[in-house]
């Protein structure tokens, strides 16, 4: 890796460098001249091409700098001979050492996590081998959903989250349940970020959303959009075909737009559906960021119901463009929305609960644009993502100071 020259405040980023998430985050930075801020690309992960910060990655092939340059090794370029045999294996240990390299030669005064598995927990292996304690500030963000919320019940990775909050420095959460979920994991309270409750993106541009948004959802095509249709820990889509077969008298005529199904077994139960329901269906695969926000922009309903879950940044985004959501009941979003002011509540699990919500969001045109109306002041009070800038280039320049 070469050195640089000059000695401004350097700030490592580790995380899955393919992720919209990461980008969003430390794109935050964006403007910050007088700071050096750089990402290594956790778990072999390359980031896209479109994103301007330095981003460093050991490839699957060759280690890399994702603009097509060999990452840095003792100041020399580095191509593993035999990489394709090598590889085969299980590379953990190949990883760790280019981080450990990495660390020591950058020397970064911050070091930021985002993500525990697998960011924080590559940190915590290679915690001492580079020295980190009083040599750099450790912060780590923990994502919502099962990440904290279930792992930390799971025995194989209940002690790799100990370790971390109790080597950390500073903690930062996008609900208030994963802080007190940490406490209760280890984490002295004196950790937890003066940030508080801020999405792992960083949050929405809400003027920009506000202007692309179409009209209250009263008037607009009557078209429900169902972001998460595939199966996960988190959430189950099952339920949601069978609630969709049982309303679908009651909401129809309305197109039903399905994103994310990549998954086969999906796929078969999706075409049980009755023919008339499927010729309103449309489904997706992987679109980009900007069609899921125009379609929200059109759409009169966010279905996105879940079984754990922070506060999705897919909720913010549909608040802001005044599309109505049915989320579930789950103990981070009880504390944030409320049943007929800015939502309904349906549980995953339970398809008749799904279907009266849909069949109450396609009906009731004062309800979806009452919400609309109060929506908007939510987004902006906890994840108008300018406010937000502001405030994590102070918590970044506090910490360096």
């Amino acid at each position: 890796m070469k050195k640089r020259p000059h000695k401004k405040p350097k700030i490592l980023f580790v995380a899955l460098a393919n992720s919209s998430h990461t980008h969003a985050w430390i794109n935050l930075l964006r403007g910050q001249e007088d700071l050096d801020v750089c990402l290594f690309g956790i778990d072999y992960s390359l980031e896209p091409g479109s994103f301007t910060f330095p981003t460093y990655s050991l490839s699957k092939s060759w280690p890399r700098l994702s603009a097509g340059k060999f990452i840095y090794f003792n100041n020399k370029r580095l191509l593993l001979k035999g990489a394709s045999k090598v590889l085969k294996g299980n590379i953990s240990w190949l990883e760790d050492a280019w981080l450990v390299k990495f660390i020591n030669q950058w020397k970064p005064d911050i070091i930021h996590t985002l993500g525990l598995d697998p960011a924080a927990f590559a940190i915590q292996r290679v915690y001492s081998r580079c020295k980190l304690k009083n040599k750099c500030t450790w912060v780590v963000t923990a994502r919502g959903g099962p990440e904290l919320a279930l792992n930390r019940l799971f025995p194989g990775k209940a002690d790799k989250i100990k370790a971390v909050l109790e080597q950390c420095d500073i903690f930062i959460a996008d609900n208030v349940q994963n802080y007190d979920y940490a406490v209760e994991s280890g984490l002295r309270s004196s950790k937890v970020s003066e940030l508080g409750v801020i999405p792992g993106t960083g949050g929405v541009d809400i003027e920009e959303l506000s202007r692309a948004a179409g009209p209250f959802p009263s008037e607009r095509e009557r078209i429900i959009v169902w972001p998460k249709a595939y199966e996960c820990p988190a959430s189950k889509a099952l339920p949601v075909f069978e609630a969709l077969k049982m309303c679908w008298d009651k909401i129809r005529p309305c197109k039903i737009h399905m994103t994310a199904i990549t998954q086969e077994e999906i796929f078969m139960w999706y075409h049980t559906l009755p023919a008339d329901l499927k010729k309103s269906c449309q489904t997706h695969e992987r679109i980009p960021r900007e069609s899921l926000l125009e379609l929200m922009g059109r759409s009169r309903v966010l279905l996105i119901p879940s079984l754990t879950d922070g506060i999705p940044n897919t909720l913010y985004e549909g608040m802001a463009l005044n599309a109505f959501p049915i989320v579930s009941p789950i103990e981070t979003l009880e504390n944030f929305v409320e049943s007929e002011k800015n939502v309904l509540f349906a549980r995953n699990l339970y398809p008749q609960e799904i279907a009266d919500s849909l069949t109450r969001a396609m009906s009731d045109d004062s309800l979806v644009d009452n919400a609309a109306r109060n929506n908007i002041a939510l987004v902006d009070k906890i994840a108008n993502r300018r406010a937000n800038k502001k405030k994590v280039e102070k918590f970044y320049r506090n910490l360096l100071d």
